[in-house]
């Protein structure tokens, strides 16, 4: 079997959904591969087809199938494609909320720290002034957002703290590197220049995207981003 297939996962009528290498996809074919996509959100899955990230959790794998199957059957009803992912995102965002406990909801009001217990799996690397840990993502989509993957910091979720960087503990440590320049890069445009996260984004992909291309490129380019982050603390 070809890469970027793993395994054929489910037959759906018209729809195949398979279990993809997602960390050849973003070398190779697409960087913005995140989780799972389809023909209408990435050009790189043919049609026909729903690709998921071999990292998907068992347990959410029926969610991002429905979420595919609501998008493309808004966008047979003629809704545009940003209206349909939008009312398709809602689905996934009730199936999940049915899944909710009442004492995750009251520790998500009530105590913080628990919840920030559920989420922390384990340190990755630590500096002064910045943790970044590995985190349990499939507790994050159910209690915050459903589109949260592969990594985070806070200045662009609210519910991360500002002093520290996410990244998912199912992330292979080959990706966890990569993942983790794109989001030193990001956050340090945010903080420093006030930047857009649209803006910080797409400069932070076209640095990781350098590096996929010439892995040789990556300890330097990681020993930049990670000085850059510490100087905005000793500025504070």
């Amino acid at each position: 079997m070809k890469k970027p297939y793993i395994k054929k996962y489910l037959q759906l009528s018209r729809f195949t959904v398979w279990i993809v290498d997602g960390d050849w996809i973003r070398k190779n074919l697409n960087e913005d591969f995140v989780g799972y996509d389809s023909h209408s959100g990435c050009s790189c899955v043919p049609k026909g087809e729903f690709w998921i990230d071999k990292i998907a959790k068992k347990s959410e794998i029926h969610f991002y199938i429905d979420r595919m199957l609501a998008e493309h059957k808004f966008l047979e009803q003629g809704f545009s494609a940003q209206a349909a992912a939008k009312k398709a995102k809602l689905i996934e965002k009730r199936e999940r909320s049915k899944l909710k406990l009442s004492e995750e909801f009251r520790e998500k009001l009530l105590n913080r720290e628990k919840v920030l217990k559920r989420i922390h799996k384990s340190i990755f690397v630590e500096y002064p002034g910045l943790q970044v840990w590995l985190v349990n993502g499939t507790v994050v989509r159910d209690l915050f957002l459903v589109d949260y993957a592969e990594g985070g910091h806070g200045y662009v979720y609210s519910f991360v703290p500002k002093s520290e960087i996410w990244m998912e503990v199912t992330l292979s440590s080959k990706e966890r590197k990569f993942i983790l320049l794109h989001e030193l890069h990001e956050r340090y445009r945010m903080a420093k220049f006030k930047e857009s996260y649209s803006k910080a984004h797409a400069s932070a992909t076209r640095v990781e995207d350098m590096c996929r291309k010439d892995a040789s490129l990556l300890a330097a380019a990681l020993k930049k981003e990670v000085q850059r982050n510490l100087g905005l603390h000793k500025k504070r």
